[in-house]
């Protein structure tokens, strides 16, 4: 008979959160689990890597599941560059303004168009980062069940926070980077504080702290 695979128990902080991630979604919590059931595999050489890979995809699919638009982060950027590239071989082929490697002449209809792509390009290139900040701003208020509203200096050093965990998670996931277990288990314990600050109920006597914590914002501002 095949030995039977024992549940994984998770610690207080865990549960808590993957109690939160099922209220909203069971593939959240699902993501969430895997990724902690991997990292407890001590056999699995590659846990880290595995474990980050759940993580940063709980991370971006997360607004899907609470119906916040993602549209500047579903747009990367290698997407854009390939296309532009594309299409600047095929000017290249066209225009009368090249001979031998060398520009030269008036602007003809291909390169016109040409022209014209790199400064749409451009401009979507300095559009797209704060929209992007916009897609977590949107997404970190519609998680908080606090319903306080937090002063901008707040929600920026959240999406800062955000996107620093997402990059560090990326990176390992990529296998870009090669943690240890206590710079994996911090980083870990971080995400699911700043996700269970935003999901879990909290106290009146939190609530109060935070209400004072942004009057002092105010305050200050």
């Amino acid at each position: 008979m095949d030995e039977q695979v024992k549940p994984l128990i998770l610690q207080e902080q865990q549960l808590d959160l993957f109690n939160a991630l099922l209220s909203k979604n069971k593939y959240l919590a699902r993501m969430y689990y895997g990724a902690i059931k991997v990292l407890n595999d001590m056999d699995n050489l590659d846990r880290f890597a595995l474990a980050a890979h759940d993580l940063r995809e709980l991370m971006e699919k997360l607004p899907n599941y609470i119906d916040v638009e993602t549209k500047a982060h579903n747009e990367t950027l290698g997407d854009k560059v390939q296309l532009l590239k594309k299409q600047w071989h095929k000017t290249c082929s066209k225009t009368t303004c090249v001979i031998d490697g060398t520009w030269n002449g008036e602007i003809d209809k291909s390169l016109a168009f040409q022209l014209q792509e790199f400064e749409l390009f451009f401009k979507w290139h300095d559009e797209n980062l704060p929209k992007r900040n916009e897609e977590i701003t949107t997404a970190l208020r519609k998680l908080d069940i606090s319903g306080c509203k937090l002063p901008i200096s707040l929600e920026e050093q959240n999406v800062k926070t955000w996107k620093q965990l997402r990059k560090y998670f990326l990176g390992i996931a990529h296998h870009g980077k090669h943690p240890n277990e206590d710079d994996f288990d911090s980083k870990l314990d971080i995400f699911e504080g700043f996700l269970l600050d935003r999901l879990y109920p909290r106290t009146f006597t939190d609530l109060d702290e935070i209400d004072q914590v942004i009057q002092e914002g105010y305050n200050d501002a």
